[in-house]
């Protein structure tokens, strides 16, 4: 395989959004894996935090799903055009649940930093604990899920524009770029 087409393929949107979520997503878990921190007399560690270990999970999922999925769009993307299942809807469909499942854990995870930031501020009474780390953490999956977004519109781009069908039978479009056929719902 020639360098210019791997660098073209490389280039491609949906394929940078692929490599930039499973830096994203180890971004994410790392972050959180790492960091702990002192409360008072109170010591936590990322498993301290209510949905920490879902957030964790999630993300290392992501991560490895998306670094196969860029290896796959680079290297074999030849081979799965080729076959007769529309490779672009079971990518969409990946890409809006885990979208889902991104938003999820974000929300839960940050959920469970801000009962363990109440409890031991109002009922313990101590002041003043650090959760950055963990909250920097919930902001890249939240910067990561917007970018899933992304990427489940550029996929439904592609979608549309492959000319594949539902029942796996491929129909070249005919659109050369200029607007055609206006339909008004009554």
């Amino acid at each position: 395989m020639d360098n210019t087409v791997l660098l073209s393929r490389v280039m491609r949107p949906i394929t940078l959004i692929k490599f930039a979520l499973s830096f994203l997503a180890m971004i994410a878990f790392s972050v959180t894996v790492d960091y702990s921190t002192d409360c008072g007399p109170y010591h936590f560690t990322w498993k301290s935090i209510n949905h920490s270990e879902y957030f964790v999970t999630v993300f290392v999922l992501l991560f490895l799903i998306e670094g196969a999925l860029f290896l796959i769009s680079v290297f074999a993307m030849d081979s799965l055009m080729q076959l007769q299942t529309n490779w672009w809807l079971i990518e969409l469909i990946y890409s809006a649940f885990w979208a889902f499942m991104m938003l999820l854990s974000c929300c839960l995870f940050s959920d469970g930093i801000t009962y363990v930031h109440n409890f031991y501020e109002n009922e313990q009474n101590v002041k003043g604990c650090p959760y950055t780390g963990w909250k920097f953490g919930v902001a890249v999956g939240f910067i990561a899920f917007f970018v899933m977004l992304g990427k489940c519109y550029l996929t439904y781009k592609e979608l549309r524009d492959s000319g594949m069908s539902s029942d796996g039978s491929y129909t070249p479009l005919d659109d050369d770029g200029e607007p055609g056929e206006v339909t008004v719902s009554v």
